[in-house]
C-alpha cells in the first residue's frame, strides 16, 4: 500500500511525511528513538496472538505507543497497568485511533510518562534474560522437576 499512500499524500499536497528505503538493522534504535509517538495498529483477530516485535523494540527505547487492541488482550493489559505502558484504543475504530493520536500529540507529559514506563517494563519483563528465565521456570514446572 506504500504507492497508494504516497499518491494520497501527493494528491493532498502534504509534505510532512517522508518515505525511506529499508534501513540497516543497527539504525533501528536511533530511528525508533527519534519518533514522538508510535502506532501499533492490529486487526482485532490478530491482537492477542503474540506481542508485536515492533512494540518490544519501541518499548525498549522508551517510545510512547498507541496500540489498537481490545481491553482483554495482552496489549490491553499493558494499557491498564498502573502506570500504563501504552495508550490503547479499540481495534478497527478509526475515530478512537484519531482521538488517541490527538491526545498523545497534545500531551507531552503523557508521552514522556508512557515512554519511561514502557522502557522500565521492557527492562523488567522483555529482555532476553528475563524471557529465558521465565521459560526455564515454566519448562521445569511442566516437567515436574524442582
Amino acid at each position: 500500500k506504500k504507492e497508494a499512500l504516497m499518491e494520497e499524500l501527493r494528491a493532498r499536497q502534504l509534505r510532512n511525511a517522508t518515505f525511506w528505503p529499508l534501513q540497516p538493522e543497527e539504525r533501528l534504535p536511533a530511528l525508533l528513538s527519534a519518533a514522538d509517538a508510535h502506532l501499533v495498529v492490529q486487526r482485532r483477530d490478530a491482537a492477542d496472538l503474540v506481542m508485536p516485535s515492533k512494540l518490544v523494540n519501541i518499548m525498549a527505547v522508551g517510545g510512547a505507543a498507541i496500540v489498537t487492541a481490545d481491553e482483554d488482550t495482552e496489549l490491553g493489559r499493558l494499557a491498564r497497568r498502573k502506570p500504563p505502558c501504552v495508550l490503547r484504543c479499540d481495534s478497527e475504530d478509526a475515530d478512537a485511533l484519531a482521538e488517541a493520536i490527538r491526545r498523545l500529540w497534545e500531551d507531552e507529559r503523557l508521552r514522556w510518562a508512557l515512554g519511561a514506563t514502557a522502557r522500565e517494563y521492557a527492562r523488567e519483563h522483555l529482555s532476553l534474560e528475563k524471557v529465558l528465565e521465565r521459560w526455564e521456570k515454566e519448562a521445569i514446572s511442566c516437567l515436574g522437576a524442582s
